[in-house]
């Protein structure tokens, strides 16, 4: 019976490193569980394994270039939607050519952007998931996201009138990473939820019953969580979904009510859930300040006094931007000479991915990046899947609210899970 079970672990050992699929697989899921812990080292080997595993591969205990990696490579770059993704990493790049003032920031810069230059090479290399590879994906995905809210909630119960006080002063509650990008981590599992049901919704089991509790749960604590980035990205997208499903089932009745619930929600929220109440009214308070011009200490006077500074940048370098090395010495400047009774420290770049390009790169590097993302949607029918079409407008969104790209987790949270939905994609299961 001992030998059986080792024989039985030895085959599966030789089946796991022989299959590229899983492989990837496991790099995928550890990419996706650094990304809820924020560990920057984790991520990057994670990634870092993903590209050799493109390149490289286990023949009869040897290691040899991959066999078909010339193939894949021509066909690569063949693939406009796929070459689209690089374009972040070019434009700083480019921008090298006039940027003189910071060197080391500019090489940060470039060393941030590197995984847009060679991780959709390495999710291109792998062959496509199968339908059922790619739903386990997810329902790991979605398992990995209700243990830390468990964690997350508990912490809140515990320290409830402690967190209450912080949301009140403008603060987010606990989480395991950045607060936002938690949110939107989030987001992305409710979205993956309903999806699998609109998927499973024949089936019964408990499989299914699970995955509705599950992610009405999650729905639940997005709310509790009161991150208002991940509210607004959720929202618009259910509501995209909702209309698609009324348009591809034709059913009009029961989508407008599903609408209406939508529309209802959030006063429910309000009223019920207090941590949602709090961010609400601190909210309109906050932004009643920024009114009066008195508020540039609270987040989001803070985020209006960036978009202010960033925009009188950009109005002295329009059409070609400063340049990523110049980046941050261009807007220090100006908050200098903007609001000299500011200190460095409290300095901040444009919260606003779009903004911070169009600083950086120009009108002409703003409109290449948002061709990228428009041809990313586009081609190989990618706009045909609800999942991706939901995703796509849920990072497009966060790009309003915050630089994702500009750090390496969130370059790493961006690719993961576009690039996994283009890599099931590639076999044509764009269809809902």
């Amino acid at each position: 019976m001992y030998r059986f079970a080792i024989v039985n672990q030895e085959n599966s050992l030789q089946q796991f490193l022989q299959s590229y699929q899983l492989q990837a697989a496991f790099f995928i899921i550890t990419l996706m569980i650094a990304l809820l812990v924020s560990a920057e080292l984790m991520s990057s080997l994670s990634m870092i394994s993903l590209i050799v595993l493109s390149i490289f591969q286990l023949n009869e205990k040897r290691i040899i270039f991959r066999k078909e990696l010339a193939n894949n490579f021509k066909n690569y770059i063949q693939n406009a939607a796929w070459m689209a993704l690089t374009i972040p990493f070019f434009l700083v790049l480019f921008t090298a050519i006039y940027s003189t003032e910071d060197s080391n920031y500019l090489l940060e810069r470039l060393r941030i952007k590197i995984p847009f230059l060679l991780l959709p090479f390495a999710f291109y290399s792998i062959p496509s998931f199968s339908q059922k590879q790619f739903y386990r994906i997810l329902y790991i995905f979605i398992i990995l996201i209700l243990f830390t809210a468990i964690g997350v909630l508990i912490n809140y119960g515990i320290h409830f009138e402690e967190i209450q006080v912080l949301i009140g002063q403008g603060q987010a509650m606990p989480t395991p990473t950045n607060h936002i990008r938690y949110s939107l981590l989030v987001s992305i599992a409710i979205i993956s939820g309903i999806y699998l049901l609109f998927k499973r919704y024949n089936e019964e089991g408990v499989l299914v019953k699970w995955l509705l509790l599950s992610t009405a749960f999650l729905f639940v604590f997005l709310h509790v969580l009161s991150v208002r980035s991940g509210l607004a990205v959720m929202y618009i997208s259910l509501f995209l979904l909702i209309c698609f499903y009324i348009i591809y089932y034709k059913k009009i009745i029961i989508g407008t009510v599903f609408l209406v619930i939508l529309l209802v929600i959030p006063f429910a929220a309000y009223q019920f859930i207090p941590s949602f109440h709090k961010k609400i009214d601190y909210m309109l308070w906050d932004l009643k300040l920024a009114g009066l011009g008195t508020g540039d200490t609270y987040s989001d006077s803070e985020r209006i006094l960036s978009y202010q500074v960033a925009t009188e940048v950009v109005k002295e370098n329009i059409f070609f931007g400063v340049g990523y090395g110049d980046l941050r010495s261009e807007i220090n400047k100006k908050y200098s000479l903007l609001f000299p009774e500011k200190t460095p420290s409290e300095f901040k770049m444009p919260h606003n991915q779009y903004l911070t390009i169009w600083v950086a790169t120009g009108l002409l590097g703003l409109a290449i990046f948002l061709i990228s993302l428009i041809l990313i949607l586009l081609k190989n029918q990618h706009w045909k899947n609800p999942l991706f079409v939901s995703l796509c407008i849920m990072m497009w969104l966060s790009f309003m609210v915050e630089n994702t790209i500009e750090t390496a987790v969130g370059v790493a949270c961006y690719l993961l899970f576009i690039l996994l939905i283009m890599n099931y994609l590639k076999k044509g299961n764009s269809n809902f």
